[in-house]
């Protein structure tokens, strides 16, 4: 996890820009913009990554670097992720900057050192922007505090066929207005793929309390929405082009959130 090479990757990408979820408590942003940093890791060497993951939030911790904040999940596929809402583009510099304060704290041998844990970890790392949308979500807010234990994850990516952006559109409300009308008790957030993705796609987040207890649910719920459910999924597949799903964890032993009440994507 190379600090300079996260922040001057956005900066380029930035630079080509006319002028992927972390909330403060309160209401909702009508979108959230989110920087996200993936690191693919070398399944053997994950205990080791995770020791380098720990120490660097902890480094944050103790130096009290609250310029940024950033919650982490990992994917049954080995990818670990970084997510760090942003105000617009240009605010990923707050990254660079975080990573010289903890330098000029700590020392640059020291900080060096630090970060050379890292290294033989991963074997491809990567950038990107994703937007959430609490107005295509549904109880966005569900699953979203750490301290409600809900940090199992289902992400679904739906790319969706260029030029059916609109139809998406239509049909991300259909779904909510179905799970408002059945009062479904679990909610989930829909981002919109910005910046770096392989544009356009939906993401939706989904949360529980383990695979097990997120599958019941999904299955009861499936029952709730009756011949509702399938019809409106057979819409849905009719714009999506390419559909992806990934399983993992909110891991608040890896994330830095000295904000109080900062909430995990």
């Amino acid at each position: 996890m190379k600090f300079k090479l996260f922040t001057s990757l956005f900066v380029a990408l930035f630079s080509f820009i006319p002028a992927l979820t972390v909330f403060a408590q309160g209401e909702m942003p009508k979108s959230q913009l989110v920087a996200v940093h993936e690191d693919a890791v070398i399944p053997s060497m994950v205990e080791q990554y995770e020791k380098a993951s720990k120490n660097l939030a902890g480094l944050f911790a103790k130096h009290n670097i609250a310029s940024m904040s950033y919650a982490v999940a990992n994917a049954q596929d080995f990818t670990y992720l970084y997510f760090t809402p942003v105000s617009n583009l240009a605010e990923v510099e707050k990254f660079d900057a975080a990573f010289q304060e903890l330098q000029k704290k700590m020392g640059t041998e020291a900080f060096q050192a630090d970060m050379k844990l890292f290294d033989g970890c991963y074997h491809s790392h990567r950038n990107y922007m994703v937007r959430l949308h609490p107005d295509l979500s549904y109880k966005p807010e569900y699953g979203n505090q750490i301290s409600e234990g809900l940090n199992f994850r289902q992400w679904d990516f739906y790319y969706i066929h260029p030029g059916k952006e609109d139809e998406a559109m239509a049909i991300a409300k259909e779904w909510k207005a179905l799970y408002e009308s059945k009062k479904i008790a679990e909610g989930y957030r829909l981002y919109m793929g910005d910046l770096g993705t392989d544009m356009p796609v939906i993401i939706v987040a989904q949360s529980a309390k383990s695979a097990i207890d997120f599958h019941s649910k999904s299955e009861a719920n499936l029952k709730t929405f009756g011949d509702a459910g399938p019809a409106l999924l057979k819409k849905t597949w009719s714009v999506v082009r390419k559909f992806e799903q990934k399983d993992g964890f909110i891991r608040p032993d890896l994330s830095h959130l000295p904000t109080p009440g900062t909430k995990p994507n």
